[in-house]
């Protein structure tokens, strides 16, 4: 080993681990913790940036549900899952558990996450995306800096790549959902590297990519190494349905994968045309299908959790495949499952393992079947998958009852133009193969439902030949609600052979995203006329659908509560302050406004200020302009 190395190894190490200080331990200045969602494809799944498929730590925000599929309904497919890692250590056996959970009951320690991002603000999960910016020096090779910054030159895998770095230490996220230290885990020194990501093309759309690059930053050798997969399961048709207890794992000894199902009825309802999903390692530092490396299957309930590294490693190593649990009868239990694959080769101080490991879902057995299929076909490509030409840059204009769409290409856009863009994964020669562009419109949010506003392609013989347009006026609009708008370019078909053609590829809705809310522009009306909306606010009516008038203020909670009512204010000075009284003169709420980058709108929740809902009246409004300009009005809340 360079002694450069091992300064680097020792440095690591003294950082990681924090002196108590004063006899007071766990003393730990404030994690920088994180998740997102993956949405690029049919697979939205949650990732983080402590190795965990749950953002647990979040006590204070509903993060909506974990693993949805299909995308926009109600289905929960998992609760807790994550990575194992199992080692033999100059002859100690440890098992590094990136999620687990040990039942409380049985003696377990509770929910067990034995990784950790640094005490360093860099350590965040960065978007990239094949459609950025990239170098003519990057590569796969460039992930972080020293600095934990990714790397300039990191080269994306897909349209939506989520990367983050952890380590496995002293430091682990325990049952207190702080940081801590656990004397009882006995780390393997580990730094890992996660990089996950997926693909919108029709024959992979179910599939979603976790690559694990983990480094031996510790001084002993690691022996006899494990790569496990772990999952609390919890499947069920609503998220908010408590009660589970019918989940059942099967192992496919041909493709040597998980499969996870949920049995129809019972207490946590039936899955979408028999929902299941599957874990499939499909790379690894070797052939993970050599006859030297073997897998082993395992599910229990919750009363029977390892409560051990020594219990753990062997439950893991045991080349044991336990026969499917029934898909006919329930278990009444909560399942947990493990699917293992080693041992791989020894690794030495400083040197680099990887895996990759597929999560598929399928509507029932046949069609998951297909997706694990195409999972290991595009890893043992390298991942060469057909692109649509990427997405265009936009802005949007708020004014009265519509919003103004424009993607003229500008100079000062980062990415490529999409009428530039060069597929070089094409086979017909048409690497330039833009053709045009699509407008679309929700009402819903962010990830759709979306409504084709207008169409504009090349005049080149093929598709509607309309011409290209870079402006659309969308009219007819309710001034105050809030509209989502996407804008995706496609290209033309690719002819592979006499029997083969790829039909036109389209650039995903979801990155390329923006809201707006028409609104009264200045010069609309009068500039003293501010009004309210609606007017007279009517309780019996139902605010939420056709279109939107109400919703969900809570990030990740989908259902209306009774503090999701709303009116706005519309056309409001820049900066004022908003008074509201009744009738008697009594003072309800004061609302300070000002006005950023959007429509001059603010809104009121109909809670006064100590958090009560009003009741039905007739209510005056004074709004107060720093310029002297004051405005009184009124309006009517019936319940």
């Amino acid at each position: 080993m360079k002694i450069k190395n091992l300064i680097k190894i020792l440095s690591s190490l003294i950082v990681i681990v924090p002196i108590n200080i004063i006899g007071q331990a766990n003393i730990f200045p404030p994690a920088n913790l994180q998740f997102k969602k993956h949405n690029i494809n049919q697979v939205h799944n949650t990732v983080t940036n402590y190795g965990a498929g749950v953002p647990t730590y979040n006590t204070n925000d509903n993060v909506g549900i974990i693993f949805n599929y299909p995308p926009g309904s109600n289905q929960e497919l998992t609760k807790v899952s994550g990575v194992w890692l199992g080692a033999v250590v100059e002859g100690d056996t440890l098992v590094t558990q990136f999620a687990d959970y040990e039942a409380v009951g049985g003696g377990g320690r509770g929910e067990r996450y034995e990784v950790f991002p640094r005490f360093n603000k860099n350590d965040t999960i960065y978007v990239k995306s094949v459609f950025d910016d990239i170098p003519n020096d990057a590569s796969s090779q460039y992930y972080f800096d020293d600095n934990g910054l990714l790397d300039s030159r990191y080269l994306p895998k897909s349209a939506q790549d989520y990367i983050c770095q952890y380590w496995d230490n002293k430091i682990v996220f325990g049952v207190n959902q702080a940081p801590e230290i656990l004397e009882d885990h006995v780390p393997m020194n580990a730094r890992i590297i996660q990089r996950s990501f997926g693909y919108d093309f029709f024959l992979y759309d179910k599939i979603l990519f976790t690559e694990y690059i983990i480094i031996n930053e510790g001084l002993k050798i690691w022996d006899d190494i494990f790569f496990v997969h772990y999952n609390d399961v919890d499947m069920r048709a609503d998220v908010n349905i408590a009660s589970v207890g019918d989940d059942y794992a099967l192992f496919d000894q041909k493709r040597r994968m998980i499969i996870w199902g949920d049995m129809p009825g019972g207490v946590d309802g039936t899955m979408i045309n028999d929902t299941r999903k599957a874990y499939r390692l499909v790379g690894g530092p070797s052939d993970v299908n050599s006859p030297t490396i073997k897998p082993s299957f395992m599910h229990w309930v919750h009363s029977e959790d390892v409560s051990n590294d020594l219990e753990a490693y062997r439950r893991i190593s045991n080349n044991i495949i336990q026969p499917d649990m029934s898909a006919d009868i329930p278990t009444g239990a909560s399942t947990r499952g493990i699917y293992s694959v080693g041992p791989f080769m020894p690794t030495q101080p400083g040197d680099t393992i990887r895996f990759v490991m597929a999560t598929i879902v399928g509507d029932g057995y046949d069609d998951l079947i297909k997706y694990a299929d195409a999972a290991k076909t595009l890893y043992d490509s390298d991942f060469r998958v057909p692109l649509s030409p990427p997405p265009p840059n936009f802005s949007l204009i708020s004014k009265k009852g519509k919003v103004v769409i424009n993607w003229e290409w500008k100079d000062e856009y980062t990415g490529t133009n999409p009428e530039d863009f060069e597929d070089k994964s094409r086979n017909d020669g048409n690497i330039k193969d833009f053709e045009g562009y699509r407008v679309y419109r929700s009402s819903k949010g962010p990830n759709g439902p979306w409504n084709l506003l207008a169409e504009y392609d090349i005049k080149n013989g093929f598709g509607y030949d309309i011409g290209l347009q870079y402006e659309f006026e969308d009219n007819g609009l309710v001034n105050g609600i809030r509209y989502w708008y996407s804008l995706t370019s496609y290209d033309i078909p690719e002819v592979v052979s006499e029997q083969l053609t790829i039909p036109s590829l389209e650039s995903p809705k979801v990155l390329a995203t923006a809201m707006a809310i028409p609104a009264i522009s200045k010069g609309d009306i009068d500039e003293d006329e501010v009004f309210v909306v609606p007017n007279p606010y009517r309780g019996d009516l139902n605010y939420t659908q056709n279109p939107s008038w109400e919703y969900s203020t809570q990030p990740g909670r989908s259902e209306w509560f009774e503090i999701d009512r709303r009116i706005a204010f519309m056309n409001l000075p820049p900066k004022c302050k908003i008074s509201i009284f009744t009738i008697a003169g009594y003072e309800v709420k004061t609302i300070d406004y000002e006005q950023g980058s959007g429509s001059p709108i603010t809104y009121w929740n109909l809670l006064n200020k100590n958090n009560h809902t009003v009741a039905s009246g007739l209510y005056y409004f004074v709004v107060e302009n720093p310029t002297g300009a004051n405005q009184i009005g009124k309006f009517v809340i019936v319940k």
